[in-house]
């Protein structure tokens, strides 16, 4: 059958499928399921796969989706082929979520895939996407604005879904079950034009049918293939690019006179590429935020933009710095007295204080020690010595300098303000007596040769 054997060459041309796996199977009960939980009834013994189908009733349309519900039911049954089905209160869920039914419904469908995925150890999950649906999406994104990467349209293969009958049109999948007499059922609310899709198909597709390109459906799957290959090369290039501007190993420091040599296309994705690495996910990032951190790169230092997701995006003396602010080390404060060794949870480092210096801490190693005098501290004063985080108005003294605020202190050394939190700020009282890695105040530093008893400092952290 010709149908099966175009689904047969997609999945060995994209390795889709190997000998042996499990296979999730997203069964609607529509003609589009139907045909491809057949196909992969064909190819059962020849690839030696397991099948576990899902079906999801929306909570949307009564009787109807009971219906559907009980047609995947008998269907497995026949074919012996292990099905779970889900039950979502779309309407409900969208207006808790604030999205539309059409999105919460998508967003259900595949938590369930993936939960069945999880529970049977599977490997695999297909869905009947075919190319009238691949037409329809790269409209949709089209109208609403995407870029080149959205009018690739739909993969074929994203992670561990797969997508067999991508390259068959849904014409073709009718005209196969009504030639092997295969029954399926219709959603009627695929005739109503209330979702964008619906509009897209029985609307805007049918008037370019009849007036522009009958064969506009097959001219859309052959472009979008075209703009995906291509996307793909060009994210191949960004990526060696990204890498290529990265200037830091623990936060994402880019170089920006490197950056400002990339053509602006590459740029673009590189720019992309680096709030991805920042919150997993380019969720409503824009072409205006990509445009925001471009001119970003041509301001001065301290310079900064809030970007979705919790990301920001700061301009300092020839980097650019991409940070989230829940990676941010949230305040801390404890009380440390000598002889005392202190874990800072926030920083997940340790600080010790003691009257003589530790070389050598069992599974640990020091990082950091600052000296200060026990005089100067005044031992028989009730000031708390304090290890914490900055707070606003901290001081520390300066020779030639005086008060000093800590703020303009971490600009002058150059730390980066979504690291300065996690900076350990040795206290007395209110009094700053060292940045911990970076300086101790004149006030409370120990004098070479004095011959005074000392406080020994120390920041440990576990050995690897």
């Amino acid at each position: 059958m010709e149908i099966l054997s175009s689904a047969l060459e997609t999945v060995k041309k994209y390795d889709l499928i190997k000998n042996g796996e499990s296979i999730v199977i997203g069964l609607s009960g529509g003609a589009d399921s139907v045909t491809l939980f057949h196909f992969l009834l064909s190819i059962r013994k020849m690839y030696d796969i397991k099948l576990v189908a899902v079906h999801v009733h929306h909570g949307i349309r009564g009787d109807e989706a009971q219906r559907d519900m009980d047609f995947a039911q008998k269907l497995c049954e026949k074919y012996d082929v292990q099905i779970e089905k889900y039950y979502y209160n779309v309407p409900e869920k969208a207006k808790e979520i604030s999205l539309t039914e059409e999105e919460t419904g998508r967003m259900l469908r595949y938590e369930a895939f993936e939960n069945t995925l999880e529970k049977y150890g599977a490997d695999k999950i297909a869905v009947a996407h075919n190319m009238n649906d691949n037409a329809e999406t790269v409209f949709m994104r089209l109208c609403r604005g995407t870029g080149i990467k959205g009018l690739g349209g739909i993969a074929v293969s994203r992670d561990k879904i797969i997508r067999p009958l991508l390259f068959t049109s849904r014409e073709e999948i009718e005209k196969y079950c009504a030639d092997n007499g295969i029954e399926y059922i219709t959603d009627s609310t695929n005739e109503k034009n209330i979702y964008t899709r619906n509009k897209i198909r029985n609307e805007l597709l049918c008037w370019i049918k009849e007036n522009l390109n009958e064969n506009i459906i097959a001219t859309v799957s052959s472009c979008s293939q075209i703009i995906r290959e291509e996307n793909d090369y060009l994210d191949k290039v960004a990526k060696k690019e990204f890498e290529n501007v990265l200037a830091g190993e623990k936060e994402i420091m880019l170089d920006t006179q490197k950056l400002k040599k990339l053509d602006k296309v590459i740029l673009r994705r590189v720019l992309r590429l680096a709030c991805l690495s920042c919150s997993d996910t380019l969720h409503d990032v824009a072409m205006k935020h990509i445009e925001g951190l471009t001119e970003l790169l041509y301001k001065e230092t301290g310079k900064y933009i809030s970007l979705p997701n919790d990301i920001t995006a700061e301009k300092r003396y020839g980097k650019l710095y991409l940070y989230n602010k829940k990676d941010i080390c949230e305040d801390y404060s404890y009380n440390i007295k000598a002889g005392e060794e202190i874990y800072i949870k926030e920083t997940g480092k340790y600080v010790s204080l003691s009257e003589k210096i530790i070389k050598n801490k069992e599974n640990k190693k020091n990082i950091y020690t600052a000296v200060i005098s026990c005089d100067k501290i005044n031992k028989g004063s009730d000031k708390a010595i304090t290890v914490r985080s900055k707070k606003s108005g901290d001081k520390i003294y300066l020779k030639g300098v005086g008060n000093k605020k800590l703020k303009d202190f971490f600009i002058d050394m150059k730390i980066p303000r979504n690291v300065r939190n996690s900076v350990p700020v040795i206290a007395v009282g209110d009094d700053i007596a060292a940045v911990m890695g970076y300086r101790i105040s004149d006030k409370y530093k120990a004098e070479k040769n004095s011959g005074e008893n000392n406080f020994y400092i120390q920041i440990w952290e576990e050995n690897e």
